[in-house]
């Protein structure tokens, strides 16, 4: 039995889980929502946003205003919980179970802690560790909170570029921003509506969801998630080359794509004296929309890539 349990644990390690500790409900009033508003030096030019977070939710909505505001909210349940660790994530080879306990807590350092407390009460010490940064209209919020998930609601200007980052997340959520946008999660969706682009999206245990308003001509974009979907609606006239490639999954689409398989390439393998010969086939295959455009790189390893019109 503990061989197995052991098994399992390495299997999960190797799929890139995160191990969280189990939530126990606490009063939402230990930890306060902190809300910052930052100027920008020059509000008639665009802001560079830049946002990094452990645990909760990143959300990002343009609006017709100058100033970057931010809203750290927290969330309902503690990180911390002496019951012990469970897994939250979906998982490669567990991707339907969403909570799974692999280890119990031990009781008589419980006890021995509970002992040390007895008849004194416990003083909490949440805080968000919200910092907010802004240099020439760069601005940068970071999020160090290991005791409690937060989730960042944040107003931007519509035309700023965003740069996303986040390791166990539920999401990553972005609307109605027209410039660059790069997300990045280790865990966790990714969901950019009514954006413009250039896009570079990497979730590596997550889906992929992506509404474009139009396809810049010269942006290539970039959507990879090793498991999970990939979802992209473009208009129904964008004009776009695809390079796509999946391990395990299909492709649908509504869209007339011409496809092609990329050709084969002969390569000379270094590391020995000589050298030897190595022919290699390209997995990805090429398609084009509307006569072609920007490349568009989809790639995902176990998940189904969407290609729609945009109603």
């Amino acid at each position: 039995m503990k061989k197995q349990m052991l098994f399992a644990l390495a299997i999960l390690a190797a799929a890139g889980l995160v191990l969280a500790q189990d939530a126990r409900p606490t009063a939402v009033q230990e930890a306060r929502t902190d809300q910052v508003t930052v100027p920008l030096s020059n509000p008639a030019k665009p802001a560079r946003v830049t946002i990094s977070t452990l645990f909760g939710a990143i959300n990002v909505v343009g609006y017709d205003g100058k100033d970057v505001i931010i809203t750290a909210k927290p969330r309902e349940k503690s990180l911390k919980d002496n019951r012990g660790l469970r897994v939250t994530a979906p998982a490669i080879a567990f991707r339907d179970y969403q909570r799974l306990t692999v280890v119990e807590s031990d009781k008589e350092k419980d006890k021995e802690k509970k002992d040390k407390a007895a008849g004194m009460k416990q003083i909490p010490l949440e805080s968000s560790g919200l910092t907010a940064e802004e240099e020439d209209n760069n601005v940068t919020i970071r999020l160090e909170s290991f005791r409690r998930a937060y989730d960042l609601d944040i107003k931007v200007p519509v035309g700023s570029s965003l740069k996303l980052n986040g390791s166990n997340l539920d999401s990553i959520t972005v609307e109605n921003v027209a410039g660059e946008i790069e997300a990045s999660t280790a865990l966790g969706d990714v969901k950019l509506v009514n954006v413009t682009g250039p896009l570079t999206v990497n979730a590596t245990n997550g889906d992929i969801e992506v509404v474009l308003n139009k396809v810049a001509p010269d942006k290539p974009m970039s959507f990879v998630s090793f498991v999970g979907d990939i979802d992209l609606t473009l208009p129904a006239d964008a004009k776009a080359s695809f390079r796509i490639k999946s391990t395990m999954g299909e492709l649908y689409s509504d869209f007339d794509i011409a496809m092609k398989s990329l050709p084969v390439e002969p390569q000379k393998a270094s590391g020995k004296e000589g050298g030897r010969f190595r022919v290699s086939l390209e997995r990805s295959i090429l398609g084009t929309i509307n006569g072609g455009g920007p490349e568009f790189k989809i790639q995902n390893n176990n998940g189904n890539i969407y290609i729609r019109k945009k109603k």
